[in-house]
């Protein structure tokens, strides 16, 4: 066995290794938590991105939330395309 095949049989056996430990802790896990997501930054892509993984959830029946600061009073679109699965609305 050369010097790489050597080397790439320590890594395959220390990842699964790793695998079999997050395996078991992933068995142990019984505390269904919650997961919140901020996103920030200057440019385009945060809303799209937040009401895509809201849209997604959703679809999977499960419970999620948006929190949007807008600057203004004029709706938007993506207001006015979840208002009919909106719990309560700030506006």
């Amino acid at each position: 066995m050369n010097q790489e095949e050597d080397r790439n049989t320590r890594h395959k056996a220390r990842m699964a290794r790793k695998k079999a430990l997050m395996d078991d802790r992933i068995q142990q896990a019984r505390q269904e938590k919650g997961l919140l997501l901020v996103h920030t930054g200057n440019g385009k892509g945060k809303s799209s991105s937040a009401f895509g993984m809201l849209a997604r959830a959703l679809g999977h029946g499960m419970r999620a939330a948006v929190v949007q600061f807008i600057k203004g009073k004029d709706a938007t679109g993506e207001e006015r395309f979840f208002q009919p699965c909106l719990v309560s609305s700030f506006t």
